[in-house]
């Protein structure tokens, strides 16, 4: 189990989707007649789905034929009228999946908070100066 296990990942977002009370969703609903496709989460009466892909850059969504068939399942559900939401893992911890979801469903402003991403740290790299004449040489700040 990584970080970004799946159901790690989707026991934080049904957390979060219950913080803000959204309305209530179902989970892993099958939406497909012939294919056994599930949503991990959607609003069946509103055709509002999500899919979370967990498993970070080697998991088997990221292989080719996990990926292909991820793509064939989306579009099938758009063909059948579904609007599908795709998140990774840092999308759903950093809760940029829960603004999403609750601008889809149409949440009143009221019960939508805004989401502002972590400032990310930056570290400068040391500087290398080279003097004419001489070795480069590592100068530290």
């Amino acid at each position: 189990m990584g970080k970004y296990d799946s159901s790690h990942l989707e026991a934080l977002l049904a957390a979060q989707l219950r913080a803000v009370k959204a309305p209530p969703f179902v989970r892993e609903h099958r939406f497909h007649a012939e294919r056994m496709w599930r949503w991990d989460f959607c609003w069946p009466e509103r055709k509002v789905a999500v899919e979370i892909n967990g498993g970070g850059e080697r998991g088997a969504h990221m292989r080719y034929h996990g990926y292909r068939n991820d793509m064939a399942k989306l579009n099938a559900g758009t063909l059948l009228g579904w609007a599908v939401y795709w998140f990774d893992g840092k999308m759903v911890e950093e809760g940029e999946a829960l603004t999403t979801i609750e601008q889809a469903l149409g949440l009143p402003s009221s019960l939508r908070r805004s989401w502002v991403p972590p400032k990310p740290t930056r570290r400068r790299a040391p500087r290398i100066r080279a003097s004419p004449g001489t070795r480069t040489r590592l100068v530290l700040p």
